[in-house]
Protein backbone atom coordinates (compact mmCIF):
# COMPACT_ATOMS: atom_id res chain seq x y z
CA UNK A 1 0.00 0.00 0.00
CA UNK A 2 1.63 3.36 -0.95
CA UNK A 3 1.92 6.04 2.03
CA UNK A 4 -1.31 7.59 3.06
CA UNK A 5 -1.66 11.37 2.25
CA UNK A 6 -2.27 13.67 5.56
CA UNK A 7 -3.56 17.19 5.16
CA UNK A 8 -3.22 19.97 7.31
CA UNK A 9 -5.26 22.56 8.31
CA UNK A 10 -3.22 25.81 7.81
CA UNK A 11 -4.56 28.99 9.11
CA UNK A 12 -3.37 32.80 9.09
CA UNK A 13 -2.84 34.70 11.87
CA UNK A 14 -0.45 37.65 12.02
CA UNK A 15 2.56 37.47 10.20
CA UNK A 16 2.48 33.54 10.56
CA UNK A 17 0.95 30.35 9.50
CA UNK A 18 0.08 28.14 11.82
CA UNK A 19 -1.41 24.50 11.32
CA UNK A 20 -3.93 22.29 14.03
CA UNK A 21 -5.36 18.89 14.15
CA UNK A 22 -4.35 16.86 10.80
CA UNK A 23 -7.63 16.46 8.37
CA UNK A 24 -9.05 13.15 7.50
CA UNK A 25 -6.87 11.18 5.30
CA UNK A 26 -8.32 10.86 1.56
CA UNK A 27 -10.04 7.35 2.56
CA UNK A 28 -10.94 7.35 5.73
CA UNK A 29 -14.40 8.40 7.67
CA UNK A 30 -13.52 10.04 10.39
CA UNK A 31 -14.60 13.80 11.43
CA UNK A 32 -11.76 15.76 12.69
CA UNK A 33 -12.08 18.98 14.82
CA UNK A 34 -9.50 22.40 13.96
CA UNK A 35 -9.21 26.02 15.22
CA UNK A 36 -9.72 28.74 12.41
CA UNK A 37 -8.01 32.23 12.67
CA UNK A 38 -9.74 35.13 14.64
CA UNK A 39 -12.68 32.34 16.43
CA UNK A 40 -12.80 31.28 19.90
CA UNK A 41 -14.65 27.77 18.74
CA UNK A 42 -13.84 24.46 17.94
CA UNK A 43 -14.49 23.84 14.28
CA UNK A 44 -15.19 20.72 12.62
CA UNK A 45 -15.75 18.82 9.27
CA UNK A 46 -17.69 15.64 8.66
CA UNK A 47 -19.99 14.03 6.41
CA UNK A 48 -23.30 14.84 7.06
CA UNK A 49 -26.77 12.39 6.74
CA UNK A 50 -27.13 12.91 3.18
CA UNK A 51 -23.25 12.39 2.58
CA UNK A 52 -21.94 15.56 1.65
CA UNK A 53 -19.25 17.25 3.90
CA UNK A 54 -19.38 19.82 5.83
CA UNK A 55 -17.26 22.33 7.84
CA UNK A 56 -19.06 24.31 10.52
CA UNK A 57 -18.56 25.24 13.77
CA UNK A 58 -19.24 23.67 16.92
CA UNK A 59 -19.56 26.71 19.25
CA UNK A 60 -17.38 25.04 21.75
CA UNK A 61 -14.50 27.43 23.24
CA UNK A 62 -11.40 25.47 22.92
CA UNK A 63 -9.64 28.02 25.45
CA UNK A 64 -12.90 26.12 28.10
CA UNK A 65 -11.54 22.54 29.44
CA UNK A 66 -15.14 21.35 29.32
CA UNK A 67 -16.15 22.53 26.37
CA UNK A 68 -13.32 21.38 24.55
CA UNK A 69 -14.56 18.00 26.14
CA UNK A 70 -17.78 18.12 24.56
CA UNK A 71 -16.05 19.05 21.23
CA UNK A 72 -14.27 16.10 21.29
CA UNK A 73 -17.22 14.19 22.68
CA UNK A 74 -19.02 15.11 19.33
CA UNK A 75 -16.25 14.59 16.53
CA UNK A 76 -16.31 10.81 18.57
CA UNK A 77 -19.96 10.55 17.89
CA UNK A 78 -19.99 11.80 14.52
CA UNK A 79 -17.04 9.59 13.06
CA UNK A 80 -19.25 6.98 14.78
CA UNK A 81 -22.14 7.67 12.76
CA UNK A 82 -19.91 8.32 9.83
CA UNK A 83 -17.95 4.56 10.00
CA UNK A 84 -21.21 3.30 10.13
CA UNK A 85 -22.67 4.85 7.03
CA UNK A 86 -19.79 4.06 4.78
CA UNK A 87 -20.06 0.25 6.30
CA UNK A 88 -23.59 0.31 5.29
CA UNK A 89 -24.25 -0.69 9.11
CA UNK A 90 -26.60 0.16 12.02
CA UNK A 91 -26.26 4.17 11.47
CA UNK A 92 -27.88 3.99 7.76
CA UNK A 93 -30.88 1.69 8.50
CA UNK A 94 -31.81 3.45 12.53
CA UNK A 95 -31.50 7.13 10.34
CA UNK A 96 -35.21 8.79 11.01
CA UNK A 97 -36.05 9.13 7.60
CA UNK A 98 -35.84 5.69 6.97
CA UNK A 99 -38.04 4.63 8.91
CA UNK A 100 -40.18 7.10 10.72
CA UNK A 101 -42.61 8.14 7.98
CA UNK A 102 -43.28 3.92 7.38
CA UNK A 103 -44.04 3.72 11.15
CA UNK A 104 -46.53 6.66 11.08
CA UNK A 105 -48.36 5.31 7.93
CA UNK A 106 -48.51 1.98 9.12
CA UNK A 107 -49.79 3.71 12.78
CA UNK A 108 -52.22 6.31 11.47
CA UNK A 109 -52.89 5.07 8.05
CA UNK A 110 -56.44 3.44 9.24
CA UNK A 111 -57.19 7.59 10.53
CA UNK A 112 -56.21 9.86 8.00
CA UNK A 113 -56.71 13.48 9.69
CA UNK A 114 -54.52 11.72 12.76
CA UNK A 115 -52.10 10.84 10.30
CA UNK A 116 -52.08 14.04 8.76
CA UNK A 117 -51.53 15.93 12.38
CA UNK A 118 -48.34 13.42 12.75
CA UNK A 119 -47.00 14.27 9.71
CA UNK A 120 -47.02 17.80 10.30
CA UNK A 121 -45.45 17.07 13.90
CA UNK A 122 -43.28 15.56 12.68
CA UNK A 123 -42.12 17.66 9.82
CA UNK A 124 -41.12 20.20 12.47
CA UNK A 125 -39.44 17.80 14.55
CA UNK A 126 -37.28 16.59 11.51
CA UNK A 127 -35.99 20.16 10.49
CA UNK A 128 -34.78 20.71 14.85
CA UNK A 129 -33.53 17.44 14.28
CA UNK A 130 -31.82 18.22 11.13
CA UNK A 131 -30.75 21.57 12.92
CA UNK A 132 -29.42 20.04 15.42
CA UNK A 133 -27.41 17.66 13.49
CA UNK A 134 -29.49 14.45 15.96
CA UNK A 135 -29.32 11.81 12.64
CA UNK A 136 -30.47 8.67 14.55
CA UNK A 137 -32.74 7.94 17.95
CA UNK A 138 -29.60 7.21 20.26
CA UNK A 139 -28.34 10.32 19.88
CA UNK A 140 -31.52 12.32 21.37
CA UNK A 141 -31.05 13.94 24.39
CA UNK A 142 -33.67 15.04 26.81
CA UNK A 143 -31.77 18.55 27.52
CA UNK A 144 -31.80 18.54 23.72
CA UNK A 145 -36.02 17.43 23.99
CA UNK A 146 -36.62 20.62 26.50
CA UNK A 147 -35.15 22.75 23.92
CA UNK A 148 -37.47 22.02 21.28
CA UNK A 149 -40.34 23.65 23.04
CA UNK A 150 -37.97 27.41 23.35
CA UNK A 151 -36.57 26.62 19.73
CA UNK A 152 -40.39 26.04 18.32
CA UNK A 153 -41.10 29.55 20.12
CA UNK A 154 -39.56 31.34 17.63
CA UNK A 155 -39.96 31.40 14.10
CA UNK A 156 -37.58 29.67 11.96
CA UNK A 157 -37.24 30.55 8.59
CA UNK A 158 -34.15 28.63 7.46
CA UNK A 159 -35.73 25.48 8.71
CA UNK A 160 -38.95 26.41 7.03
CA UNK A 161 -41.39 26.16 10.51
CA UNK A 162 -43.73 28.85 11.75
CA UNK A 163 -43.34 30.04 15.74
CA UNK A 164 -45.80 27.81 17.31
CA UNK A 165 -46.93 27.85 21.20
CA UNK A 166 -45.89 25.60 24.16
CA UNK A 167 -49.11 23.63 23.95
CA UNK A 168 -48.10 23.04 20.12
CA UNK A 169 -44.59 22.06 21.10
CA UNK A 170 -46.03 19.47 23.79
CA UNK A 171 -48.44 18.18 21.82
CA UNK A 172 -45.56 17.26 19.06
CA UNK A 173 -43.42 15.65 21.40
CA UNK A 174 -45.89 13.52 22.61
CA UNK A 175 -45.77 12.39 18.64
CA UNK A 176 -41.68 12.22 19.16
CA UNK A 177 -42.32 10.11 22.21
CA UNK A 178 -44.76 7.46 20.37
CA UNK A 179 -41.77 7.62 17.49
CA UNK A 180 -39.33 7.33 20.32
CA UNK A 181 -40.67 4.42 21.43
CA UNK A 182 -40.84 2.47 18.63
CA UNK A 183 -37.13 3.33 18.57
CA UNK A 184 -36.77 1.41 21.69
CA UNK A 185 -38.45 -1.54 20.74
CA UNK A 186 -36.34 -1.51 17.22
CA UNK A 187 -32.83 -1.70 19.42
CA UNK A 188 -32.00 1.70 17.65
CA UNK A 189 -31.80 3.35 21.15
CA UNK A 190 -31.02 2.26 25.20
CA UNK A 191 -33.97 4.68 26.43
CA UNK A 192 -36.94 7.03 25.79
CA UNK A 193 -36.08 10.11 26.84
CA UNK A 194 -39.66 11.86 26.59
CA UNK A 195 -40.73 9.69 28.95
CA UNK A 196 -42.23 11.89 32.52
CA UNK A 197 -40.55 15.27 31.09
CA UNK A 198 -42.56 17.06 34.10
CA UNK A 199 -43.51 20.10 31.56
CA UNK A 200 -46.88 21.30 32.29
CA UNK A 201 -49.51 22.79 29.36
CA UNK A 202 -50.15 26.38 29.81
CA UNK A 203 -53.72 26.74 30.18
CA UNK A 204 -55.49 27.63 27.24
CA UNK A 205 -57.20 30.83 26.37
CA UNK A 206 -60.97 30.93 26.22
CA UNK A 207 -62.20 30.83 22.95
CA UNK A 208 -64.21 33.67 22.16
CA UNK A 209 -68.18 33.24 20.41
CA UNK A 210 -68.31 34.90 17.23
CA UNK A 211 -70.54 37.77 17.53
CA UNK A 212 -73.59 38.19 14.75
CA UNK A 213 -71.68 40.93 13.15
CA UNK A 214 -68.37 39.18 13.18
CA UNK A 215 -70.43 35.88 11.15
CA UNK A 216 -71.92 38.08 8.79
CA UNK A 217 -68.68 39.26 7.96
CA UNK A 218 -66.94 35.81 7.79
CA UNK A 219 -69.06 34.52 5.39
CA UNK A 220 -69.08 37.41 3.22
CA UNK A 221 -64.98 36.84 3.24
CA UNK A 222 -65.74 33.21 2.99
CA UNK A 223 -67.28 33.73 -1.41
CA UNK A 224 -63.66 34.75 -2.01
CA UNK A 225 -62.22 31.51 -0.34
CA UNK A 226 -61.57 27.99 -1.78
CA UNK A 227 -65.17 26.01 -1.33
CA UNK A 228 -63.91 23.83 1.32
CA UNK A 229 -63.53 26.62 3.49
CA UNK A 230 -67.53 27.74 2.86
CA UNK A 231 -68.75 24.20 3.19
CA UNK A 232 -66.72 23.32 6.88
CA UNK A 233 -67.72 26.82 8.13
CA UNK A 234 -71.32 26.42 7.14
CA UNK A 235 -71.31 22.74 8.44
CA UNK A 236 -69.63 23.35 11.51
CA UNK A 237 -72.23 27.17 11.99
CA UNK A 238 -75.35 25.19 11.88
CA UNK A 239 -74.23 21.59 13.59
CA UNK A 240 -71.70 22.52 16.18
CA UNK A 241 -69.20 20.33 15.46
CA UNK A 242 -65.57 20.11 15.02
CA UNK A 243 -63.82 20.64 12.02
CA UNK A 244 -62.20 17.05 11.25
CA UNK A 245 -65.68 15.92 11.68
CA UNK A 246 -67.61 18.71 8.99
CA UNK A 247 -65.53 16.59 6.34
CA UNK A 248 -67.97 13.53 6.39
CA UNK A 249 -69.24 11.23 3.43
CA UNK A 250 -72.18 12.70 1.98
CA UNK A 251 -74.35 8.94 2.56
CA UNK A 252 -73.96 9.80 6.36
CA UNK A 253 -76.79 12.46 6.00
CA UNK A 254 -80.59 11.12 5.41
CA UNK A 255 -82.38 13.77 4.04
CA UNK A 256 -86.14 11.84 4.15
CA UNK A 257 -85.00 10.85 8.10
CA UNK A 258 -83.20 14.75 8.46
CA UNK A 259 -80.55 13.34 10.21
CA UNK A 260 -76.52 13.46 10.29
CA UNK A 261 -73.86 11.25 11.29
CA UNK A 262 -70.70 12.51 12.95
CA UNK A 263 -67.33 10.50 13.41
CA UNK A 264 -66.88 11.99 17.25
CA UNK A 265 -63.83 12.79 19.08
CA UNK A 266 -62.79 9.65 21.06
CA UNK A 267 -65.48 7.40 18.84
CA UNK A 268 -63.75 7.51 15.41
CA UNK A 269 -64.24 4.14 14.52
CA UNK A 270 -68.22 4.60 15.27
CA UNK A 271 -70.87 7.13 14.12
CA UNK A 272 -73.33 9.17 16.07
CA UNK A 273 -76.38 10.04 14.68
CA UNK A 274 -77.35 13.63 14.76
CA UNK A 275 -80.78 15.98 14.05
CA UNK A 276 -79.86 17.71 10.63
CA UNK A 277 -79.90 21.59 10.95
CA UNK A 278 -82.73 22.51 8.22
CA UNK A 279 -80.73 25.02 7.03
CA UNK A 280 -78.31 22.38 5.59
CA UNK A 281 -80.55 20.98 3.64
CA UNK A 282 -80.01 22.93 0.36
CA UNK A 283 -76.26 22.50 1.10
CA UNK A 284 -77.04 18.74 1.32
CA UNK A 285 -79.46 18.54 -1.75
CA UNK A 286 -76.63 20.75 -3.84
CA UNK A 287 -73.78 17.38 -3.21
CA UNK A 288 -76.19 14.96 -3.60
CA UNK A 289 -77.15 16.42 -7.11
CA UNK A 290 -73.66 16.75 -8.15
CA UNK A 291 -72.84 13.12 -6.77
CA UNK A 292 -70.67 14.24 -4.55
CA UNK A 293 -69.22 11.26 -2.84
CA UNK A 294 -68.15 13.70 0.27
CA UNK A 295 -69.10 16.94 1.27
CA UNK A 296 -65.01 18.33 0.34
CA UNK A 297 -61.46 16.57 -0.22
CA UNK A 298 -59.24 17.19 2.98
CA UNK A 299 -56.94 20.13 2.12
CA UNK A 300 -53.40 19.69 3.19
CA UNK A 301 -52.74 21.88 6.77
CA UNK A 302 -56.58 23.00 7.03
CA UNK A 303 -55.63 24.12 10.43
CA UNK A 304 -52.83 26.76 8.95
CA UNK A 305 -55.17 28.19 6.14
CA UNK A 306 -57.63 29.20 9.04
CA UNK A 307 -55.32 30.51 10.67
CA UNK A 308 -54.22 32.74 8.22
CA UNK A 309 -57.94 33.39 6.72
CA UNK A 310 -58.98 35.12 10.50
CA UNK A 311 -56.13 37.37 10.45
CA UNK A 312 -56.28 38.02 7.10
CA UNK A 313 -60.07 39.70 7.74
CA UNK A 314 -58.74 40.82 11.05
CA UNK A 315 -60.30 39.00 13.16
CA UNK A 316 -57.00 37.15 15.10
CA UNK A 317 -58.96 36.65 18.12
CA UNK A 318 -60.54 33.50 16.58
CA UNK A 319 -60.59 30.39 14.96
CA UNK A 320 -62.54 27.54 13.74
CA UNK A 321 -63.45 25.78 17.17
CA UNK A 322 -65.17 29.56 17.68
CA UNK A 323 -68.02 28.09 15.77
CA UNK A 324 -68.70 25.24 18.11
CA UNK A 325 -68.44 27.70 21.16
CA UNK A 326 -70.76 29.65 19.18
CA UNK A 327 -73.02 27.16 18.70
CA UNK A 328 -73.34 25.72 22.64
CA UNK A 329 -73.96 28.96 23.29
CA UNK A 330 -76.27 30.01 20.98
CA UNK A 331 -78.45 26.71 22.38
CA UNK A 332 -78.50 28.30 25.75
CA UNK A 333 -79.25 31.62 24.79
CA UNK A 334 -82.64 30.43 22.98
CA UNK A 335 -83.68 28.20 26.28
CA UNK A 336 -82.30 24.67 25.40
CA UNK A 337 -82.24 22.45 28.36
CA UNK A 338 -78.34 21.76 29.39
CA UNK A 339 -78.98 17.59 28.69
CA UNK A 340 -80.11 18.35 25.14
CA UNK A 341 -77.31 20.50 24.61
CA UNK A 342 -74.96 17.89 25.85
CA UNK A 343 -76.64 15.50 23.63
CA UNK A 344 -76.83 17.84 20.76
CA UNK A 345 -72.93 18.91 20.95
CA UNK A 346 -72.01 15.18 21.57
CA UNK A 347 -70.68 15.40 24.95
CA UNK A 348 -70.32 13.45 27.38
CA UNK A 349 -68.46 14.57 30.30
CA UNK A 350 -70.19 17.74 31.78
CA UNK A 351 -66.72 18.94 32.58
CA UNK A 352 -65.82 18.63 29.23
CA UNK A 353 -69.14 20.81 28.31
CA UNK A 354 -69.23 23.59 30.62
CA UNK A 355 -66.15 25.30 29.23
CA UNK A 356 -68.08 26.43 25.83
CA UNK A 357 -70.95 28.60 27.13
CA UNK A 358 -69.93 32.13 26.57
CA UNK A 359 -73.70 33.62 27.62
CA UNK A 360 -74.76 37.49 27.32
CA UNK A 361 -75.60 37.69 30.54
CA UNK A 362 -76.56 35.73 34.15
CA UNK A 363 -80.12 36.51 33.81
CA UNK A 364 -81.54 33.24 32.58
CA UNK A 365 -79.26 31.03 34.96
CA UNK A 366 -80.38 33.35 37.30
CA UNK A 367 -84.17 32.79 36.68
CA UNK A 368 -83.78 29.18 36.80
CA UNK A 369 -81.85 29.41 39.97
CA UNK A 370 -84.72 31.18 41.96
CA UNK A 371 -87.08 28.51 41.13
CA UNK A 372 -84.85 26.33 44.07
CA UNK A 373 -85.90 28.66 46.95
Amino acid sequence: MGPEIVRFWLCARGKGLFWFAPCPTLTDTVASLYQRARSPFWWIEHVDAAGARRQESTKLRYAVASESRKAHQLRDELTARERAQSSGGGTSKEAWERWVPRFLEQRYGGSPLTHQRALAAWRNLEAFLRAHEVVVPRQLTRQQIRDFIGWRSISQPEAGTHKAAKNTALLEIKFLGIIMHEALESGFCAHNPCLKLGISRDQAKRKPKITPKEHLLITRALKGEPEWMRISYEIAWEQGCRFSETCLPTSDVDLARNTIRFRTKGRKESVTEFPLSPRLRPLFERLRREKRKATFEMPAMPGKAWWFFFRRIGMAHLCFHCTRVSFISRCYENGIPREMVMRLAGHTSTAAHEIYPRLESSGDLLQEMRKLM
